[in-house]
């Protein structure tokens, strides 16, 4: 708690290795996120690809911005039933992701 110093915990050189790898995966992906964005065209399937980069990534508040875009878009297009049953399916996409990174401001604003 209050001063205290902070003990560095111990990894292996093998863990290490794997986060970083894991760390330039992700740069990776967020870098070709925005690329897309300028040209959603080239995105077969946006919805399911901001949702696995809202997975991955629920702090990037701009994977929610063309989300929203999406979903208003698509709204407009369908009935009242289906847009009841596609509204439900993005909540029940966003209730594990709000249990598990409780104090995430991009994910709450979006919800």
């Amino acid at each position: 708690m209050h001063g205290r110093k902070k003990r560095g915990i111990q990894i292996s050189e093998e863990e290490r290795i794997k986060k970083n790898e894991q760390a330039a995966k992700i740069g990776q992906m967020i870098s070709d996120f925005l690329a897309f964005r300028k040209d959603i065209t080239k995105i077969t399937d946006p919805l399911e690809y901001t949702a696995v980069m809202v997975k991955i990534c629920p702090e990037i508040n701009t994977i929610y911005n063309l989300r929203r875009e999406i979903i208003e878009k698509t709204l407009g297009t369908l009935q009242p039933k289906d847009r009841y049953n596609f509204l439900l399916k993005e909540l029940k996409l966003l209730l594990p992701l709000m249990q598990s990174n409780p104090k995430s401001y991009c994910l709450w604003h979006h919800r």
